[in-house]
């Protein structure tokens, strides 16, 4: 497998982690969204902490974070 394929897998997010974006489609995804909000939230805890107690966001909640709550 590719390093480039690695690392797109490895920063793959939780599937619990969530965001309003998720909810429609822009369109064009290349472009940055006027709308978007930066807030997640986690729909394992329910809240914008993790089971852990860290912050459910698009940064944190990756597989190359090692955190015990991510699930691919």
């Amino acid at each position: 497998m590719s390093d480039e394929k690695l690392t797109l897998l490895s920063n793959r997010p939780c599937k619990h982690l969530r965001s309003k974006e998720m909810f429609y489609d822009t369109g064009d995804q290349t472009q940055a969204d006027d709308y978007a909000s930066g807030i997640f939230w986690c729909m394992h805890s329910d809240n914008c902490l993790g089971p852990d107690g860290l912050p459910a966001d698009d940064e944190d909640c990756t597989a190359t974070n090692n955190r015990e709550c991510y699930e691919r």
